[in-house]
């Protein structure tokens, strides 16, 4: 029995020994955990990025002061207003992107709410009730985004694009 203790004792030292020792044992945030900046010197269309979110798809979309960034981690594909094209997005200021449980993605420029129409490429818009300065987004179902706004909360449903 004695020896068992000396044993267990001793293997336990050895392992905390080992456990102690720099570059070995448990891994460190630095170990497992990478970053890389994106900014607008390697393509991201501008350095305020209030919102990011990824979509079904698996693009990360990066909301900025000047477009809707989509990134696939090798490309930034940009996404601005576009004068006189109703399929753009209606400011080039994005102030969030989200995505609803169905992974579609939503952005909110100042004035309106965008679904992003992944199949043809184009945004389909919807005016926010006049007046309304929107803050954040918050899709609670497929039928239903709240929008926090500088005068309330509004509900607003895709499928008839009314707001409340």
């Amino acid at each position: 029995m004695k020896t068992r203790r000396y044993f267990v004792f001793t293997l336990l030292a050895i392992l905390c020994a080992l456990l102690a020792l720099p570059g070995s044992g448990a891994p460190t945030a630095e170990s497992w955990l990478s970053f890389r900046h994106i900014s607008s010197s390697n393509g991201l269309s501008h350095n305020t990025a209030p919102s990011v979110a990824q979509d079904s798809a698996g693009y990360v979309w990066i909301a900025t002061h000047d477009g809707l960034n989509r990134y696939d981690s090798q490309n930034i594909k940009v996404y601005r207003h576009i004068p006189g094209d109703t399929l753009s997005l209606p400011s080039s200021k994005v102030l969030r992107a989200v995505t609803d449980s169905a992974g579609n993605l939503w952005a909110l420029t100042p004035g309106a709410l965008s679904l992003y129409v992944r199949e043809l490429d184009y945004f389909r818009n919807f005016p926010l009730p006049e007046g309304t300065v929107g803050n954040d987004l918050f899709p609670l179902s497929d039928n239903e985004i709240l929008l926090a706004a500088d005068n309330g909360v509004y509900s607003f449903n895709p499928a008839t694009g009314q707001t409340r």
